[in-house]
C-alpha cells in the first residue's frame, strides 16, 4: 500500500504522498522515491494507492480514451475513471484507490475519491468546511491536528500543511513497512 493525503479548501488544494512503490505482480520494490500522484493538467491532480500497475493503467487509459482529460474537472475525471474501472472488471487482488483534486464543475476546487469497490465520494469545500482525505489503510486521515500545531507556532498556512502532512506520513511509516518517509508535495490553486 502507500499513502496519499489531501486537504482541499475553496481556493487551494494540497496533496502529499510517500515514495515507496511495490509491484502488484512480483511484490518487489519498484522504487523508494516514486510520487503517487500526477497532474492531468495544471488544475487537476490524480493520486493513487494500491496496485501500482492498476493505477498507471488507469492514467494511461484516461489519456488514450479521453483526450479532453487535459481540460477536465474533478467530476469529469471521476466519471471517466469509473467507466474505465467498470470496463476493466479488475479482480479483488488487483485493486487501487484514487483521489482527484482540482477544478470542479462549479469553478471552485473539489476533491473526490474512487475506491477499489468503485464507491465514489465528491466533496466541494465551503468557506466554513474543508476536507481532509487520506488514501491509506492504516490511518484515519486526521492530520489536521499537526497542521494546526504548526500554524500555532507561526508557520504560514502552506508550510503548516506541508509539515503536518509530512509528520502524518512519517508516523505511518514507523508502523507500516509499505510506506516510507520520502514525500512529494503539490499545491493546486485557482
Amino acid at each position: 500500500m502507500s499513502i496519499v493525503l489531501n486537504l482541499v479548501t475553496p481556493t487551494v488544494s494540497w496533496v502529499m504522498s510517500d515514495g515507496l512503490a511495490t509491484s502488484g505482480e512480483t511484490k518487489g520494490k519498484i522504487s523508494g522515491s516514486l510520487k503517487k500522484f500526477e497532474m492531468l493538467h495544471p488544475k487537476l491532480c490524480i493520486g493513487y494507492t494500491g496496485i501500482y500497475e492498476v493505477a498507471k493503467e488507469l492514467v494511461a487509459t484516461l489519456y488514450r480514451l479521453y483526450p479532453d482529460i487535459r481540460f477536465a474537472t474533478v467530476e469529469k475525471a471521476l466519471d471517466y475513471s469509473v467507466a474505465i474501472m467498470k470496463e476493466a472488471r479488475l479482480d479483488a487482488e488487483k485493486t487501487a484507490q484514487f483521489l482527484f483534486t482540482g477544478i470542479s464543475d462549479g469553478g471552485g476546487l473539489a476533491s473526490a475519491t474512487l475506491s477499489s469497490t468503485l464507491t465514489t465520494e465528491l466533496f466541494v469545500p465551503t468557506e466554513k468546511e474543508y476536507r481532509t482525505v487520506s488514501l491509506c489503510h492504516t490511518t484515519d486521515g486526521n492530520f489536521l491536528e499537526s497542521i494546526i500545531a504548526f500554524r500555532e507556532k507561526g508557520a504560514p498556512l502552506a508550510q503548516a500543511v506541508k509539515k503536518g502532512m509530512a509528520r502524518a506520513i512519517n508516523q505511518v511509516a514507523l508502523e507500516d513497512s509499505s510506506v516510507n518517509r520520502t514525500t512529494f508535495f503539490q499545491e493546486i490553486t485557482l
